[in-house]
């Protein structure tokens, strides 16, 4: 095969790939920013859910400016 044939093929893989992939990409971030649930949550939800508990985080407080400045030093 022509390297130069090859090549080609391989941008149109990848741009095809990548076309398949952004519907559903946009629908789950969409709902990821919306609040709303995704197949996600429910795999790694729990996981998170331990990690926040032993790091002792509780993930609805919201972070004030002298916490936020405390992390960053």
């Amino acid at each position: 095969m022509n390297l130069l044939f090859a090549d080609f093929l391989r941008v149109v893989l990848f741009l095809s790939i990548l076309f398949a992939m952004s519907l559903p990409l946009s629908i789950y971030l969409e709902r990821v920013f919306s609040g709303q649930k995704t197949f996600a949550d429910r795999v790694l939800g729990p996981i998170e859910n331990y990690i926040l508990r032993f790091l002792k985080v509780h993930s609805e407080a919201e972070q004030t400016d002298e916490s936020c400045v405390g992390s960053l030093t």
